[in-house]
Parts: C-alpha cells; structure tokens; sequence
C-alpha cells in the first residue's frame, strides 16, 4: 500500500478521534491460465496492521461486511469484467475482498481465432489446386505455416512464462496441424504422381521405338529387290 497525501482527521469535544486515509494499492494477483483466454479469477485483496497485534488495533467493517464494498458504476477494464466482489473477516486484526474477474474475449476472437480459422481454410486451397503445380502448393503452404507460427509467437508475448498450454495454445496447436497435414498430404501425392508419371513415360516411350521398328521395316521392305 501507497499512501497519498489524501488524509483527513477530525477531533470531537468528547475526545473521539476520526482518521481518514486514502490509499493506492498495487496487488497481485495469482492467476490460473489454463482455461486462458476463456477463464475467470478470483483475487483477493487483505489488508491490516503489520506493527500492531490484535490486543491493539481491531478492523471492523462499518456497514458490515456485505454493505461495505461498493462498486463504481463506471468502472470499466480492458481486458476483465468485474462479476463479483464481497468482504471477509478472518481471526487476525485483517479484513479483506474477494474479486470475480471475467476475461474478455473479443480481442482474442479477432486477432487469434479467426486468423487462425481462416488460415486453416485457406490451407485447404490447395486440394483444388492442379497437383502438377509444385510451386504453387508449396508457396501456398509455406506461407500459411509461417503465419500461423507468426500468430503463435504473437500470443505468447502477452501472456506469462507458464510452464503449461493454456486452451489458446491448444486451439493454435491444432490449426497448425491441420496446416501441416495439407503440406503432408501434397508430399504424398506429388511422390505417387512422379511414380506415376514414369511409368507412363516408359510406357509412351516404348510405344514409339516400337512403331519407329515398324516403320523401319516397312521402308527396308520397299526398298529391297
């Protein structure tokens, strides 16, 4: 906790003492990615005297603990909605608020999941692509795959260095793969088509030594006595 100069004491005729103290507080927040970016966090918030014991200073909500947090009605976050908040007390001298945070999910939409959707549709281009145009599927391909590693990279940036997938990063693995196998299956019917290809050529090839023998014949039979 910060404190800012925002204090305010008032002293009664009978010996009462108000103090009012207006405080900027920076928390943390212990988040559970794993649902990421569909998940919702509850945060607490506590706070008490760290020089006094409980024999000296005791917090009391005024208005009780459910009456006691208010929200503004023009609060308004980025990246979070604000579903729920409540107070609790525990035995010490410490009080404190539990936040139900909401995760928005536009932004991830837009610039994550259709991207990535799309990308994977136009993968499938390349199945009506003539499959003696090498270079074309193969551009094709490559600059999905490359896009959709780009979009990976871009989503980790924002997130924190956890040691598991988040359900983002499963939905990206699998776009990836379906791109991959796009990839996978041209290889497969490049290979058949060239071996294809080869037997024909063989096949045409000793069709015509066999009709350039015939007509070879044929003008030796026309030209002996």
């Amino acid at each position: 906790m910060v404190p800012t100069p925002n204090r305010f004491i008032r002293i009664g005729r009978n010996g009462s003492m108000y103090f009012s103290n207006r405080l900027t507080v920076r928390a943390i927040c212990q988040m559970e990615l794993h649902n990421y970016p569909l998940d919702s966090q509850v945060c607490p918030l506590q706070f008490g005297s760290f020089a006094y014991s409980v024999d000296d200073v005791r917090y009391v909500w005024r208005y009780g603990s459910s009456d006691s947090v208010d929200q503004a009605p023009d609060l308004h976050m980025s990246q979070f909605d604000l579903v729920s908040h409540s107070a609790f007390e525990t035995n010490v001298s410490r009080r404190g608020f539990k936040f139900g945070l909401k995760r928005h999910t536009g932004f991830f939409l837009i610039h994550i999941v259709i991207p990535c959707s799309l990308l994977v549709v136009l993968s499938w281009v390349s199945f009506w692509i003539n499959r003696e145009a090498t270079a074309d599927r193969i551009a094709l391909g490559t600059t999905t795959l490359l896009t959709m590693t780009f979009l990976a990279l871009d989503n980790r940036e924002d997130l924190p260095r956890v040691s598991y997938a988040t359900a983002l990063d499963l939905y990206i693995a699998m776009c990836f793969i379906f791109v991959m196998s796009t990839l996978v299956q041209f290889a497969v019917v490049h290979r058949f088509t060239k071996r294809g290809h080869g037997d024909t050529i063989t096949t045409h090839l000793r069709d015509e030594l066999s009709d350039e023998d015939d007509l070879l014949k044929e003008v030796r039979g026309s030209l002996s006595p």
